[in-house]
């Protein structure tokens, strides 16, 4: 893989073993440790079997245990009103930066 940084191109190993797919779902986030704060809505820049990356300016700590809800639509139905299913998985914050953080999905 080639990532490119101020104008520099570098090559990367990839060390991923699932494919990912570039998806913005929208997700209700909430730490399993029984806290009681409100679950948090964010939306994924990418996400494979493994795990996914959520857009936020505050992540969780790394470490810090989850349950997920990813949000499902029926295909052709846009309407934002329309209720949905979920997909329910618990997982792990494996690594934060500037813009999100990555969280690794339980086998």
């Amino acid at each position: 893989m080639i990532i490119q940084n101020k104008g520099k191109s570098y090559l990367m190993e990839e060390r991923r073993f699932n494919r990912r797919f570039n998806l913005q779902l929208t997700c209700l986030l909430c730490r399993s440790n029984g806290d009681a704060s409100a679950p948090r809505e964010l939306v994924t820049d990418n996400i494979s079997s493994g795990g996914a990356y959520f857009y936020t300016s505050s992540p969780y700590p790394v470490g810090t245990r989850l349950n997920i809800q990813v949000m499902v639509r029926r295909l052709g139905n846009l309407d934002a009103n329309a209720n949905g299913s979920y997909i329910s998985i618990c997982g792990e914050v494996h690594r934060t930066d500037a813009v999100g953080m990555a969280v690794e999905f339980d086998d």
